[in-house]
């Protein structure tokens, strides 16, 4: 996997990076644990404090572009990211009537 044409972009209020970029690779698409791996070595950070939420591919191609943030702290993370099936908006509601 290579990644190229990165872009960085400070966001000092929420206390991360947004990392854009694209990814050259033979086989299959990379998993997200892959990817975390090789932005967490790049940018000296722990792989708790990063996130990547798409990696989108063409088909017949061996290329992808993702979006990935680098949070300062895992504090800040877990301050703004969603928890793993927290819902929102009108599905909550109708959870909560339900129960």
């Amino acid at each position: 996997m290579n990644i190229a044409d990165i872009t960085v972009q400070e966001m000092p209020l929420l206390k991360r990076k947004e990392v854009r970029g694209t990814l050259q690779f033979s086989g299959a698409t990379p998993a997200r644990a892959a990817l975390t791996a090789e932005l967490a070595s790049r940018y000296h950070a722990a792989e708790n404090t990063i996130i990547v939420k798409q990696i989108h591919a063409t088909f017949g191609f061996q290329q992808a572009g993702f979006t990935a943030y680098v949070y300062d702290s895992p504090e800040s993370k877990q301050l703004i990211e969603p928890k793993p099936g927290e819902k929102k908006g009108k599905k909550a509601k109708a959870l909560e009537k339900k129960e």
